[in-house]
């Protein structure tokens, strides 16, 4: 898992956290801590998106799913960079991640 670290901010300025490559400790990136209205709307936005996916039929589902497997598979090689990145894995644990992925 990557390493994260709280940067020092100024009062009122928004919550940043800082991701370390937890092999080599190069930064991965940055991302900033979501507030409560925000929140609130993601869980609004998932309730409503279970219940379309609730009303969906079984062939239904799997056509979507198939779509999600076949995108990730176009895009293995940035999934596994972003996977050894942010975990320090070696590049056929990262692979093997995908592909299990992949057939579940």
């Amino acid at each position: 898992m990557a390493i994260i670290r709280l940067v020092e901010a100024s009062p009122g300025a928004p919550v940043t956290y800082a991701l370390q490559n937890p092999a080599t400790l190069e930064p991965i990136g940055r991302f900033e801590a979501a507030d409560a209205a925000t929140v609130r709307a993601a869980v609004v936005r998932a309730r409503q998106a279970q219940q379309i996916w609730a009303q969906l039929s079984y062939a239904q589902r799997a056509a979507r799913l198939d779509g999600i497997k076949r995108r990730l598979v176009a895009c293995s090689a940035q999934v596994v960079a972003t996977i050894r990145s942010e975990t320090g894995k070696a590049e056929m644990e990262a692979l093997a991640e995908v592909s299990a992925g992949c057939d579940a």
